[in-house]
């Protein structure tokens, strides 16, 4: 998994990234879809817990990821939550949430329409009747650029990063290898974390949503521009 590479310097490359606007929103969309503040919120993919910290103002949350190094991070930094690893395709809590969320594109790590459905339908079936879940999707085929260059330098003391990579598309997959440069005290040290997110049409996706039976709209805005899946379940 890419993310055993850079767990512990995750937060650093996303430092910019506008985690407590965000929540707020959710907070906000969550509560006019519910008619109501609070609740429960399981976060799938919570990763290095950086949306959970600031989701635990509003909810009562937990969170679920795959890779244990970004649990690792997670859970030294919100040590009283409960942080499970797991599977977004097969985990089982025994229980439902009044929210559920999946962010940052962690859905586009499913390679296959089938692998979509699976997640999605899991997380519909963690979901209490009249709950809402939020997924925030990856790119769409029609907006990938093969040959796409990014390049990313960040530095806080006394550790700086530079991070770039040139990414390209293998059928329905965009794979991004991106070569790290860390500078810390105890010296400089490369590596390369190799990801491959997959690429579903807007199509793709709602079918997925209507097949774990959830009434579903499309916010093109979404929280950083990539747009956002807004479910219910129904039967409430």
């Amino acid at each position: 998994m890419p993310y055993e590479k850079t767990a512990e310097f995750y937060d650093l490359i996303y430092s910019n990234k506008p985690y407590a606007r965000e929540a707020e929103k959710i907070a906000l969309l969550i509560a006019a879809e519910r008619g109501r503040e609070g609740g429960t919120l399981l976060d799938v993919a919570c990763g290095t817990g950086a949306h959970l910290r600031y989701l635990r103002d509003w909810f009562e949350v937990e969170g679920i990821d795959l890779s244990a190094d970004m649990l690792a991070v997670a859970r030294q930094r919100l040590p009283e939550l409960t942080l499970r690893q797991g599977d977004m395709r097969t985990f089982d809590l025994g229980k439902q949430f009044d929210a559920i969320t999946c962010l940052f594109s962690a859905i586009g790590y499913m390679s296959t329409i089938d692998d979509v459905r699976a997640a999605i339908g899991n997380m519909a079936h963690h979901l209490r009747p009249g709950g809402v879940l939020l997924v925030e999707p990856w790119l769409t085929p029609d907006m990938a650029i093969d040959g796409h260059r990014s390049a990313l330098f960040v530095e806080s003391a006394p550790m700086s990063i530079a991070r770039m990579g040139i990414s390209r598309i293998e059928g329905r997959a965009i794979v991004m290898p991106l070569h790290h440069m860390v500078i810390d005290e105890s010296g400089v040290h490369t590596f390369v974390a190799e990801h491959v997110l997959y690429l579903y049409t807007m199509d793709d996706m709602l079918q997925a949503f209507h097949s774990a039976d959830l009434e579903t709209r499309f916010d093109t805005d979404g929280l950083m521009g990539r747009g956002l899946y807004i479910a219910i379940k129904k039967g409430a």
